[in-house]
């Protein structure tokens, strides 16, 4: 007896099962094959591959679907016979007749031809108000996003296809403006070039395609997130010129340093770092003759404002760190009330994690004190300003492009410093503020704000913030240990600075 399996036409391509027994009629299978290889011998029983004939949608049996009564009812004793030795195999071989049919081969993720990279393309090109729908990007969930004059960037988790093994794997999109799609899955770790299909249609679209392999050897292990050690880049541009033809370079090392600069036309495109959890990628561009088109930046950690208004918004934040003028908030020094908390200890050292850190003053002072730092912000130049003089300070600070009111999945921290955030961000988003101290903090945990004072007298200044406000928003979920009156200080010793608060909390 043998046990075969197919898929059934008539049944939409559903698995069927079926049995064969030698020696017995068996109109369902021509041309069976009776040899098996020894490991797959059982109990006299062999496996077959069968090859029904066009005429066999009467002739074979569904493993899941066979009784007695719908085998009695084809009036075929043969068939009888059959189901009958079929499940006296099963119980003396312990296969369930409730077994599921073995996984069918993992298809490849979505994206990877050109339709759907077409489809992509056209989804990221205009500004949309709405996140993107993340299986149209072939991903689980979304878990960065940023809208750019020049680019659109993505990143979340890659969807797992049918049949694949559950594990962590990344995938990030970048649209280079408008028609070059970048798509790095998982922790390329190799540079295999395929370049059998330099040009490939999809419908009336003819894409070019570039893409970049690799694949775990022996031994290999996974990296500290998680994710693969293997992976593949893949290069689409829609639709396809042939005047310009697509050039990659690569340089693999560590997750730090791996790059795919990607030249298309008069611009060349790098990625560095793009692997793994977002937050960690930078991307710089500039044109054949030298001149930059875009600054090295940091790519986001968490989705930021989008659409046609969030994207100038963030805009016109990044421009206060252009040019010699330094922005108003910016007094290039430590923040006196957090120099004295950490001097008298009403902050400790442990984790911490900074919003709204602009160019870095604040989180390098803490990470000089012995602090595990985190600083966030929404403005990539000012990012940039800050790793730099994280450097000339000697210190590891983990810098991330994002937005407060929706940051990225951190570890609980013991300690949380605003300086200047919270005043501008609960006239937009109070709730959105709260929650994120709620989501980022562990219970005792201490946030020390510095927040605009609405008892200022002058005209000007930062935003402003009263008493009863301050006690609306965070009584619910902290306890207030102090709120003080205080002044931010500035750019100079000979200046007073506008009066503040100084709201000291612990989260319960």
């Amino acid at each position: 007896m043998s046990i075969h399996s197919c898929p059934d036409p008539h049944r939409g391509g559903e698995t069927k099962w079926t049995c064969v027994i030698p020696g017995m009629p068996n109109p369902g299978v021509a041309g069976v094959e009776r040899s098996e290889p020894p490991e797959r011998r059982m109990l006299g029983a062999h496996f077959v591959r069968p090859q029904p004939p066009e005429n066999s949608r009467n002739h074979a049996i569904p493993f899941r679907r066979a009784s007695a009564a719908a085998v009695t009812q084809h009036g075929s004793p043969a068939r009888l016979v059959c189901a009958i030795a079929w499940f006296v195999t099963a119980i003396a071989v312990g296969v369930s007749v409730a077994d599921e049919p073995p996984t069918r081969p993992a298809e490849p993720p979505a994206g990877r031809d050109p339709a759907s990279a077409a489809a992509i393309v056209e989804q990221l090109r205009e500004f949309r108000e709405e996140l993107p729908e993340p299986t149209i990007l072939g991903m689980s969930d979304l878990a960065a996003y940023e809208e750019h004059a020049l680019f659109v960037y993505a990143a979340g988790r890659l969807a797992a296809a049918s049949g694949a093994q559950a594990e962590t794997r990344w995938r990030h999109l970048l649209l280079w403006k408008p028609s070059l799609l970048i798509m790095v899955d998982g922790r390329p770790t190799g540079t295999t070039l395929d370049r059998s299909r330099p040009h490939i249609s999809a419908g009336p679209v003819t894409v070019d395609c570039l893409v970049v392999r690799s694949a775990a050897g022996p031994g290999s292990r996974r990296s500290a997130d998680g994710d693969a050690t293997e992976g593949e880049v893949w290069i689409f541009r829609v639709p396809a010129s042939e005047a310009a033809p697509l050039e990659l370079e690569a340089t693999v090392g560590d997750a730090a340093s791996t790059q795919w600069t990607i030249q298309a036309g008069a611009q060349r495109v790098r990625l560095t770092g793009v692997v793994g959890q977002p937050g960690r990628g930078l991307l710089d561009a500039w044109s054949m003759d030298g001149a930059p088109v875009l600054e090295s930046r940091l790519l986001p950690a968490g989705i930021l404002p989008h659409g046609r208004r969030g994207a100038e918004m963030l805009a016109r934040w990044d421009a206060s760190y252009r040019g010699e003028q330094r922005a108003g908030w910016d007094t290039g020094r430590v923040a006196s009330d957090l120099r004295d908390a950490v001097r008298t200890q009403l902050l400790r050292p442990g984790r911490a994690v900074e919003f709204g850190c602009g160019n870095g003053t604040n989180a390098v002072f803490l990470a000089q004190e012995g602090f595990d730092v985190t600083a966030l912000d929404l403005a990539p130049t000012a990012l940039a300003q800050a790793r730099q003089r994280a450097e000339q300070a000697g210190v590891q600070v983990r810098w991330l492009l994002a937005d407060v009111t929706a940051p990225p999945e951190l570890e609980p921290v013991d300690v949380v410093f605003d300086r200047g955030c919270y005043h501008g961000v609960r006239r937009e988003n109070a709730q959105g503020y709260v929650a994120a101290l709620r989501r980022v903090t562990r219970p005792g945990a201490r946030i020390l704000i510095l927040a605009g004072n609405a008892n200022e007298q002058t005209g000007s200044g930062p935003p402003r913030v009263t008493e009863q406000e301050l006690r609306d928003d965070f009584s619910a979920g902290f306890r207030f240990i102090h709120l003080e009156t205080t002044r931010f200080d500035s750019a100079t010793a000979d200046r007073q600075g506008a009066l503040a608060w100084s709201v000291l909390l612990e989260r319960l």
